[in-house]
């Protein structure tokens, strides 16, 4: 990390935490707080304090499970961590909840392609994201290169 990032990611540390106190003194009861969950985790994510963001997204989960918003955020966190399989999991859920997320099939496709995975998933990946974006050349080349 760069002397210049360093700074700022520091910098950065003690807002996040004014911030995130000052959601915590606003909420008035736990389910609200856990419904700000979402919030804190964005601003814990933005400081890449991916634990931290994943444990309050985590929380704001219990409450929402069917919120695909935080599906697919909670996956850019297991990206964020190169834990792949976890994130491919996420944003699957988080297509599951609203599947008109045609970019999320494009990405959960390319994922898989780049892992060597020979389970399938990456071929039903890739034929769905072209079915679901015909002329999208993203979704073209990962259905040439990955020889499906």
């Amino acid at each position: 990390m760069s002397a210049g990032l360093g700074a700022m990611i520091r910098r950065a540390e003690p807002e996040a935490e004014r911030d995130v106190s000052s959601v915590r003194a606003a909420a008035s009861s736990r389910r609200e707080m856990s419904l700000e969950g979402f919030l804190i985790a964005k601003l814990y994510f933005e400081i890449k304090e991916y634990e931290l963001a994943q444990s309050y997204l985590l929380t704001y989960l219990s409450v929402r499970e069917r919120d695909p918003r935080a599906h697919r955020f909670l996956g850019q966190i297991y990206e964020a961590q190169d834990n792949i399989e976890e994130a491919v999991g996420c944003y699957k859920r988080s297509v599951e909840l609203n599947p008109m997320q045609k970019d999320l099939v494009l990405k959960i496709a390319e994922l898989l392609c780049h892992k060597d995975i020979n389970d399938g998933r990456a071929k039903f990946w890739v034929e769905k994201a072209a079915r679901l974006s015909p002329g999208n050349p993203a979704a073209f080349r990962l259905k040439v290169n990955s020889n499906l």
